[in-house]
């Protein structure tokens, strides 16, 4: 099985988007590293969720469905 990524996108792929999402700590430059490996035809979207990474802490983010609300933003 070959392990390289594809060069172009896949069958209806064109507009491919990943969102890299960190986990608990941390931020967005977790993925500095990641990103150089994506296929020029993926969108890679590293974001830092509010109050880490250097984001500001926001206060109407008080549950799991209020991150999940904001991320989708």
């Amino acid at each position: 099985m070959d392990d390289t990524l594809a060069e172009t996108p896949p069958t209806g792929a064109a507009q491919t988007q990943l969102i890299a999402i960190h986990g608990n700590g941390g931020g967005r430059y977790r993925f500095h590293r990641c990103q150089a490996y994506a296929p020029p035809w993926l969108q890679f979207h590293p974001i830092s969720l509010p109050g880490f990474g250097g984001e500001p802490k926001q206060s109407g983010i008080q549950s799991l469905a209020d991150m999940a609300r904001w991320v989708a933003q």
